[in-house]
């Protein structure tokens, strides 16, 4: 649970950071407006918004202050489209670029504000029901403590490099046991995605095993994403496992994506029988890195 708060988070991080630089820089640019150029419905008002973007926990969970964020970003955005007629105006700063850059930050926002309170809410629902790890011997649950044994007993140490990395799988795996008797299908997909994405990242790079596009052409490792070692993976056949890749293509990476609330809207909804479909796919996949 709090790898997905730890994901939020950053998620969050970014939409703040990016839009304190786009208000640092309106303000210069309206702060060096030729005198007449100035109008007073331009001015950011700290009565009306907030003038500095804190980064705080608390502000990043606070879902009036997301919402008071939202305002100014749909101020800055409307001002930079409608009251300036030409780029000679704001020299130096494209008003049209930056409406669009902030059009960008307000939907990603507004996708967190929708997000937010549902994380609370599982977390809750985890607090209250939660008597420990995984203590619900399911099929599911017993695949998971099998697994951290395969760290504890160091079969893993080709992949997981570190302390810190056996850490921080074995917090996930506790999640997804978690979320699994808690039947949230959709966090657990979510976090089934993202461990096989960093084993499967790892193992190629363990094996030399270059990410490529759906080309076969290779990616470079710093702009390499999952669908690109999943084209690696069907493309050299990892583990002979073609047709599981093949799904994980397909599904599971797409389901991954469900942490946006309008993916989840617009698509299929993760119900019990795509959990059911995906679970042994997962598992079967996680297991095969034990043997490396």
């Amino acid at each position: 649970m709090e790898e997905l708060f730890d994901i939020i988070e950053r998620y969050a991080r970014k939409q703040f950071n990016d839009l304190g630089n786009e208000l640092n820089e309106y303000m210069d640019m309206y702060n060096n407006l030729p005198y007449g150029k100035k109008r007073n419905e331009m001015y950011i008002s700290n009565k009306r918004f907030p003038t500095s973007i804190s980064e705080e926990k608390d502000k990043i969970m606070d879902i009036e202050y997301i919402t008071r964020l939202l305002s100014l970003a749909d101020f800055m955005k409307e001002n930079n489209f409608n009251f300036f007629r030409n780029y000679e105006e704001t020299t130096g700063y494209h008003h049209h670029d930056h409406g669009y850059r902030l059009k960008e930050t307000i939907s990603n926002l507004e996708y967190l504000k929708d997000f937010i309170p549902q994380l609370l809410n599982l977390k809750n629902l985890l607090s209250e029901n939660q008597k420990g790890p995984v203590d619900e011997e399911t099929q599911n649950s017993k695949r998971i403590k099998d697994f951290l044994l395969e760290i504890d007993r160091s079969n893993l140490d080709s992949i997981l490099k570190t302390e810190l990395e056996k850490k921080i799988i074995r917090k996930n795996l506790i999640s997804l046991g978690n979320f699994d008797k808690s039947r949230e299908f959709k966090f657990s997909i979510i976090t089934m995605g993202s461990i096989l994405e960093f084993f499967l990242a790892r193992y190629c790079e363990f094996k030399g095993i270059e990410p490529t596009n759906n080309k076969g052409e290779i990616i470079n490792r710093k702009k390499a994403r999952f669908v690109n070692y999943i084209e690696a993976a069907i493309h050299k056949d990892i583990f002979t496992e073609k047709d599981r890749w093949k799904i994980v293509q397909d599904y599971l990476r797409d389901f991954r994506n469900y942490i946006h609330i309008y993916k989840e809207i617009s698509s299929k909804e993760i119900d019990e029988d795509w959990y059911k479909t995906m679970v042994p796919v997962f598992f079967a996949l996680l297991e095969k890195f034990s043997h490396q």
